[in-house]
């Protein structure tokens, strides 16, 4: 080919290139980009001490108890609501009824779903156990994995309850979930946040083998891998008894 055809040929290619993208010039033997995928394994760093000492931080007026018990649990249970679900809700909402009477009376419990909002607000467990059947009977399976925005509601419920106590108490986050959150480099950036920042700890129970997952983060959450909802029940029944204690629940870990 002469070299006046050659620089022809070069100027069409490039043309063509600009109108149709590098889908074009891929197709012509130009090896595509790679594109990394987002970096999952954001870094923890030490507790900020001080942030953990002011915490909460809540705005509004709440209405302060005068003597809090310092050893009274408030758990946010979020059940996994999410379209991939639907075969299985009913199981998962029993499972968490079941999970309730397993937390002492004196302890608070609210249940909230990753699509259907707050299931049940901050309630005492004796009267949760009567309330929660009743009020999770409407939840259907549909949606996405919106986890991030359940773990910021979670965050919410407990920081008003925190303010009213003075922060005396365990505040617990425990999630179900079947699948990867919608944006999964949100949820890690706000999982840091929630154990570096202040005292809640985060226990996330899978319904399947997720390894990779926003939520498992060694040292500074409890994941917990099960073989489906048959076992949810008793995965749900060992996170309420975790107590204070970061350790990852390993009793019903896959081998």
């Amino acid at each position: 080919m002469k070299k006046k055809h050659v620089v022809e040929f070069a100027i069409v290619v490039a043309v063509l290139g600009v109108f149709f993208g590098s889908e074009f010039l891929d197709g012509l033997g130009n090896a595509p980009e790679t594109v990394e995928p987002p970096q999952l394994l954001a870094e923890f760093g030490d507790p900020d001490w001080n942030a953990i000492a002011v915490w909460p931080a809540v705005a509004e007026e709440v209405e302060i108890i005068a003597q809090p018990d310092p050893n009274v649990t408030i758990a946010v249970l979020v059940l996994d609501d999410s379209g991939s679900m639907e075969e299985e809700i009913s199981q998962a909402k029993a499972a968490l009824v079941e999970a309730v009477g397993f937390l002492s009376e004196t302890d608070q419990v609210a249940v909230i779903g990753l699509n259907g909002g707050v299931i049940l607000p901050t309630t005492p467990v004796d009267e949760a156990r009567l309330a929660l059947q009743n009020a999770l009977r409407p939840v259907v399976a549909r949606g996405g994995t919106p986890l991030t925005e359940a773990i910021a509601s979670a965050r919410t419920i407990l920081e008003n309850s925190a303010a009213a106590r003075r922060s005396f108490g365990n505040y617990r986050i425990i999630v179900t979930t079947d699948g990867r959150a919608d944006d999964a480099l949100a949820l890690r950036q706000a999982v840091v946040k929630t154990v570096t920042e202040t005292p809640i700890q985060i226990s996330t129970i899978a319904t399947k083998s997720l390894p990779d997952h926003a939520l498992n983060a060694a040292g500074f959450t409890s994941f917990t891998t099960i073989s489906g909802v048959d076992g949810l029940a008793d995965a749900l029944r060992s996170a309420v008894a975790e107590g204070t204690t970061f350790d990852p629940i390993t009793a019903f870990e896959e081998q």
